[in-house]
């Protein structure tokens, strides 16, 4: 089998080999012996998670008893000043009043260069994911899983996709806990 990463929490399964082309596909089942594709149970090997506590729950429920690698790449985009916050609270106050007035400013929820005060932009989390990726071995014939969350995973999707224009990326809807397949289909042109 090609190797396959699941990605859960907004969950996507990619599975993905060498000099292949990539498509996606939802998964039909995954429980704690594995994930299902058509009739193929697949057994994952190894578990990664972002270092989030709700991520970490998540892969605790999902796929009890694997051994979890934490990894803080893998976390949600940093809204730096504004984590935790209700925007009601923040318009009001002058130091982050633009962040909801001007055009400018107030691309930092979906934008590639304007963030949040202390926070990461798209591409930011794309250069995250990026070196994420490249760090795990793609000639391994395993299945992984991943535990991320939207941004994360928009992310990781860009990267392994690489679509264009990138701002079809804020057009990736992913729902919570559901998994999908990213496949890689060697290249027969």
């Amino acid at each position: 089998l090609d190797r396959i990463l699941k990605i859960i929490d907004d969950s996507y399964f990619l599975r993905v080999s060498k000099s292949c082309i990539v498509n996606a596909t939802k998964v039909k089942n995954f429980d704690t012996k594995g994930l299902t594709i058509g009739d193929q149970n697949i057994a994952i090997s190894k578990v990664y998670c972002s270092d989030l506590k709700r991520a970490i729950d998540t892969a605790k429920l999902a796929k009890p008893g694997y051994e979890l690698h934490i990894d803080k790449r893998l976390r949600e985009r940093s809204l730096g000043d504004f984590e935790g916050k209700y925007p009601e609270d923040l318009e009001d106050n002058e130091s982050y009043k633009k962040y909801f007035t001007d055009e400018n400013y107030k691309k930092f929820r979906r934008d590639f260069i304007q963030k949040a005060p202390n926070g990461e932009s798209y591409t930011d989390v794309i250069e995250r994911t990026k070196d994420f990726l490249d760090s795990l071995k793609m000639d391994e014939d395993i299945t992984i899983g991943i535990f991320s969350h939207m941004h994360c995973i928009r992310c990781i999707f860009y990267n392994l996709l690489k679509f264009e224009p990138k701002e079809k990326i804020f057009n990736l809807k992913i729902e919570n806990c559901e998994p999908y397949v990213i496949e890689r289909i060697q290249d027969k042109t």
